[in-house]
């Protein structure tokens, strides 16, 4: 019943999310903006642009697309935007890897082209251009650069500052040493269809080499397939495979994960023609060996993937991925069979990765006990203090920012449920840096300049505009009582009313190394 409850949450909430986001469609069919106003435009989150923002593992949690706000755990190289109308031209790649220990992907390398084929790659904390580009928060001479801070990362902007990408990476313990992240601003009347920020059927953005939106050299994607492979997860689309010529995946199919039991596994053609490239009907379908232990049938399979049957071909002597002879005598409500190779519609949202609702299942913290979400919100809202509003399991949001906050909840206590515990407070920080107060190119640090005032009042007080503050006395608190503990723990301040007012030091008193507690709320 528990299962249930939370599955009718969940869905309640992505019936939201989507209807909320129907209201980008009518923007899509625009892409002859006029890229003569950006310039004289200093606000990165100005009303002018558009958003794409790309997190964690990964999670978009702004776009123009029609799916709104999403998971997306794409394998391989995948094409992220495409505008035409302004930046000279503007195409963004993104290759994406599975760690060996994760069922989720992670965004490895970024690819930019602007200006009129000026490119910039990102590599993680590493950044390499060709060509006349902007590209500031960077350390290093000519051409082969380093982000000067990870958190910050790098701000990339085209000549007309019609197109403005922010990227940056979290640098983490293990095998997977970073991931990269995202924000791409795009003027409204700009955006289209292509990529995976505006498109509805993900699966067509998939790119491979040789393609007109292919950004990345041969040496750079030889480096990423052999980077991704070491890592051990499944080998990544279109690239050179390890073992005789086999495949783990095709474009698109990544909904069929994960696989719930053993020996399952998607099939995928090994060349044009054959049985499984004529039932993946131009790339339309996936086609599956699914154990089915005569309990259910390859409609529910597919449906349990929201997805649904369109074929069904019996296998021979149990073998996965093998094709009898002729028509199947089976069919797609058949119970009788133990297994069959099942033929299922690939969705608009192709590859949404695990479920949140049990990404913390069986998970542990550093000392071994039991890590749950109900540990994960509690990080999650720590580390993002705009969170502290946000629900895990809300019943529906009102508004756009509800579904916003609450989708960044979601995505975060994924991130740190499905890392290990050594990673998890950074994982939490980045989930604190998709505050959408903060423009891409502000600093992510609280404590730079008067930030710490202005974040402690949205923190403290429901009426933030009318909330003033001594930015010296605030800093001087902050160095005396709470050292740098503050900038990153404000939501764990009580809040208190308006009325309230802080006159002394003696308002914050630290009670531990990152618990400071508010004795009273606003700032004059």
């Amino acid at each position: 019943m528990a299962h249930r409850t939370s599955s009718m949450i969940w869905q309640a909430w992505q019936a939201m999310a989507i209807l909320v986001s129907l209201a980008n469609l009518a923007h899509l069919a625009r892409a002859d903006g006029d890229c003569s106003k950006c310039s004289s435009i200093a606000d990165w989150n100005d009303k002018h642009f558009e958003s794409c923002n790309c997190w964690g593992d990964p999670h978009v949690s702004d776009s123009w697309s029609v799916n709104g706000r999403f998971d997306f755990h794409g394998l391989g190289v995948y094409r992220y935007a495409h505008i035409d109308a302004c930046g000279g031209g503007f195409k963004m790649d993104a290759f994406q890897c599975q760690h060996r220990d994760w069922k989720h992907a992670a965004v490895l390398f970024v690819g930019i082209e602007l200006n009129n084929g000026a490119q910039v790659f990102v590599n993680g904390t590493q950044v390499s251009t060709t060509g006349k580009v902007s590209v500031t928060g960077t350390t290093g001479d000519g051409d082969l650069l380093q982000m000067s801070n990870p958190r910050d990362g790098v701000n990339i902007m085209s000549d007309d500052s019609c197109i403005r990408i922010n990227v940056n990476a979290v640098n983490l313990h293990g095998d997977l040493h970073y991931s990269n992240g995202f924000k791409v601003r795009v003027p409204q009347d700009a955006i289209n269809d292509k990529g995976i920020c505006g498109a509805a059927k993900q699966w067509k953005e998939h790119v491979v080499r040789g393609e007109g939106d292919f950004i990345f050299s041969i040496e750079q994607w030889r480096f990423m397939c052999g980077m991704c492979s070491a890592l051990g997860g499944l080998h990544p689309l279109n690239c050179p495979s390890p073992y005789f010529g086999q495949f783990d995946a095709s474009p698109g199919g990544e909904f069929l994960r994960p696989f719930e039991k053993e020996n399952e596994r998607e099939c995928v053609s090994l060349h044009e023609g054959d049985t499984i490239d004529k039932l993946q009907a131009n790339g339309q379908n996936s086609v599956v060996y699914a154990i089915l232990e005569k309990s259910m049938s390859c409609a529910d399979f597919c449906h349990d993937r929201k997805s649904q049957c369109v074929d069904v071909r019996d296998n021979q002597d149990f073998a996965p991925c093998s094709f009898t002879d002729g028509p199947s005598k089976a069919d797609c409500d058949s119970t009788e069979y133990y297994d069959l190779n099942c033929v299922c519609m690939k969705p608009d949202r192709s590859a949404p990765g695990p479920d949140r609702r049990y990404v913390c299942d069986d998970k542990v913290d550093a000392a071994g006990n039991a890590f749950h979400v109900e540990d994960a919100v509690k990080l999650c809202k720590a580390k993002a203090p705009f969170l502290h509003r946000a629900e895990w399991d809300r019943q529906g949001c009102k508004n756009d920012d509800e579904c916003r906050i609450d989708f960044i909840l979601g995505s975060c206590v994924s991130d740190v449920c499905n890392a290990e515990p050594k990673n998890r407070v950074a994982l939490a920080k980045n989930a604190g840096d998709q505050d959408p107060r903060r423009a891409p190119n502000e600093s992510a640090e609280r404590c730079v300049a008067d930030r710490l005032g202005r974040e402690l009042c949205h923190e403290l007080t429901p009426d933030a505009d009318s909330c003033s503050w001594n930015v010296e006395g605030v800093m001087q608190e902050k160095a005396e009582f709470c050292e740098d503990h503050i900038c990153e723990d404000t939501a764990l301040l009580q809040r208190f009313s308006a009325s309230q007012t802080v006159t002394s030091k003696d308002a914050l008193k630290c009670q531990s190394d990152v618990l400071c507690a508010h004795e009273s709320a606003n700032f004059t």
